[in-house]
């Protein structure tokens, strides 16, 4: 055949191709991009190579581009100072504490200067009219060599996609994050070589709890942060942090995806965390970033929902009145794995008709957050019942409907209880009772940890300032969650007085109060005339030894871990102490002698007030209250964290 007829052959063949049918979703894209002829370069690209499974990865990335974004603008650049601030601890290898004083004051000096980070006046990037053809099939080559490698021949294609394939997993500005992360942190990979992938996880997840940490100044960055300010602070959100340790294990072929619940059941704010797939198809959830490494299927706290992120659209059936659902429960970037983490049931709820006069079709079913109720899930209504799917249980619910933006109760609260039974709660006017409570929210494992640090510290008296002399008073034995009283039975009379910390541990400790006779023979608090402690914490740190007598017991003392830390007061004179009154480092939850607190019960249909009370004691009391009923307990004077209890068997049951 001449010449002239092959190339004719050639260029017809190419024109072919070119115009093989491309799947409609694909289409769609195209017809909305001002960047047409990129997108469509990446199409003609694996359709002249004739790599079928790389076509169908261009068609699954370009197809699910229609709300792929990132935001740009001198706004964000404004604030992007605070990465550098965060390398230059890393370069002079200076611990970072997550509420650093000085990165606060530095953070707070860059919102005076350009006010606080406004994300609406931001411009919005869509990837569909920015990506480059070479930057797309760049990513989609180096997917393929992992793909292609024998520890993940067994993932199924649609699985690729999800776990290794995608180009960014949040909103922050599309980078080539994985030869970024590949070398960043290739060390950590290439002392593991040929251990399997749940092995090689482990080892480089423990490397990483040294490396990558949340911090709280962070959480006020509002932005999706960029591989290469990542790479910078090593330090951001919950969600920042597991983030970038899924795109670090990605950028190393091993598929790690994010699992996270939106709000906890039991508690007000969500949570993140990593998620390995392995060769079996299973997923094995993990703590990104975080030591111990283990299965994560059960949590402090108690799960409502739970949800595997996605890049692509899924099939998650909508309601017909979008107006009856808040919008984020309309997320369909997310597959439903409540029951991977919780007993969960299918329930349906019998719902009393709406005084307003719209007549719904779906009613939201709400868990109590930080100031009032917040829709969990959407379900139907058919009837007289709602009906809801795969929630959570041990939990306390009730149901609403949502309109204007305004929630109105469709139901009494219940508990959902383990065994799938619904408990409602109904005040009961005929049976009433008395109440005793000691705290407005739960006793955390956080807290719990930071009151036991206190076990082991000594009370000490001396009359020498070095403590050479000094006398053992009291040992604490066992942890407080409040103010404790220590009655000194000792005769002798010291000048100097001090908490002192266990040795090889951090001494730490909110507040310690000496009581002694004064000059006119009163006991009463004494007043030092000196604050004295080791060590001298650093600025950074901000929990000084002065913080234990600033009367303030949402501040601590910590510190001395490496030999024995102490605050103490130097007194006026040579005194006898009759008792000390100490409190650990706390959440500040119990009740603060002083403090205006309010009792309030679910009626119904709102929260009512039960009354107020000044707190004369670490326990208040309220009578004639009506059994089972929701309650509400809340400081009028500080702090912001209360949680909705019923109160059964003479204690406050937390929900």
């Amino acid at each position: 055949m001449p010449a002239k007829q092959h190339f004719l052959l050639f260029i017809i063949s190419l024109y072919l191709i070119s115009c093989a049918k491309t799947p409609a979703n694909v289409e769609t894209v195209l017809s909305m991009s001002s960047n047409r002829t990129e997108l469509e370069k990446v199409i003609n690209h694996y359709k002249y190579s004739g790599e079928k499974q790389k076509l169908k990865a261009a068609y699954f990335l370009i197809s699910n581009m229609p709300d792929k974004y990132y935001v740009d603008g001198d706004e964000i650049h404004n604030y992007d100072s605070i990465f550098t601030i965060f390398n230059s601890y890393h370069k002079r290898k200076k611990f970072i504490y997550k509420n650093s004083p000085v990165i606060r004051a530095k953070w707070d000096s860059i919102l005076n200067k350009f006010g606080n980070p406004a994300v609406d006046e931001l411009d919005i990037v869509r990837d569909y009219d920015t990506l480059k053809a070479n930057f797309l099939i760049d990513n989609i080559d180096q997917a393929f060599r992992w793909y292609q490698t024998d520890k993940n021949k067994n993932i199924s294609f649609d699985n690729f996609c999800e776990y290794l394939l995608p180009y960014r997993i949040l909103r922050e500005k599309p980078e080539d994050w994985r030869n970024i992360f590949f070398y960043a942190y290739k060390p950590l990979f290439d002392t593991i070589k040929g251990r399997s992938t749940i092995e090689t996880v482990k080892s480089v997840n423990i490397s990483l709890e040294k490396i990558l940490d949340t911090n709280y100044i962070l959480w006020e960055y509002p932005f999706d942060i960029s591989a290469s300010n990542m790479l910078l602070a090593k330090r951001g959100s919950c969600l920042q942090i597991i983030a970038h340790t899924a795109l670090i294990f990605r950028a190393h072929g091993i598929p790690v995806g994010i699992d996270y619940t939106p709000l906890w059941g039991d508690r007000p704010n969500g949570h993140y965390w990593n998620t390995l797939l392995l060769e079996n198809g299973e997923n094995f959830p993990f703590e990104g970033a975080t030591i111990p490494f283990k299965r994560k299927n059960k949590f402090t706290y108690r799960i409502s929902k739970a949800y595997r992120m996605t890049f692509a659209l899924q099939d998650i059936p909508q309601p017909d009145n979008k107006e009856e659902v808040p919008e984020y429960l309309l997320n369909r970037r997310r597959i439903d794995v409540t029951h991977e983490y919780n007993k969960c049931y299918n329930i349906k709820v019998k719902v009393k008709k709406p005084a307003t006069g719209h007549s719904f079709h779906n009613a939201v079913i709400c868990t109590y957050a930080k100031t009032d109720w917040k829709a969990q899930s959407w379900g139907s209504i058919k009837g007289d019942y709602a009906y809801f799917k795969n929630m959570g249980s041990d939990l306390a619910y009730i149901i609403m409907y949502y309109y204007g933006n305004q929630y109105i109760p469709a139901s009494n609260p219940f508990i959902l209880q383990k065994d799938g039974n619904l408990r409602e709660i109904i005040p009961d006017y005929q049976h009433r009772i008395n109440l005793t409570l000691t705290r407005k929210n739960p006793n955390w494992t956080t807290n719990i940890k930071n009151i036991k640090a206190s076990v082991g510290s000594k009370i000490q008296g001396a009359n020498r300032s070095d403590f050479k002399d000094s006398v053992t008073l009291f040992k604490i034995t066992h942890p407080s969650d409040r103010y404790e009283k220590l009655v000194i039975n000792s005769p002798q009379k010291f000048k100097y007085v001090r908490f002192l910390g266990p040795e090889k541990k951090n001494a730490s400790v909110a507040e310690v109060e000496f009581y002694g006779k004064n000059q006119a023979g009163v006991l009463s608090k004494l007043k030092g005339v000196k604050v004295m402690g080791y060590p001298e914490v650093s600025a950074d740190a901000g929990t000084p030894y002065k913080n234990a007598f600033d009367n303030d017991p949402g501040t601590y003392f910590m510190g001395g871990k490496s030999s024995y830390g102490w605050a103490g007061l130097e007194l006026p004179h040579a005194t006898r102490i009759s008792y000390v009154r100490y409190c650990p480092r706390n959440d500040t939850n119990f009740i603060i002698i002083g403090d205006k607190y309010e009792l309030k019960m679910w009626n119904g249909n709102n929260w009512i007030s039960l009354g107020t009370q000044i707190a004369h004691d670490q326990q208040l009391k309220y009578f004639n209250i009506p059994s089972n009923t929701l309650l509400l307990l809340h400081d009028m004077d500080r702090g912001h964290e209360e949680r909705i209890f019923t109160y059964e068997n003479g204690k406050q049951v937390w929900w």
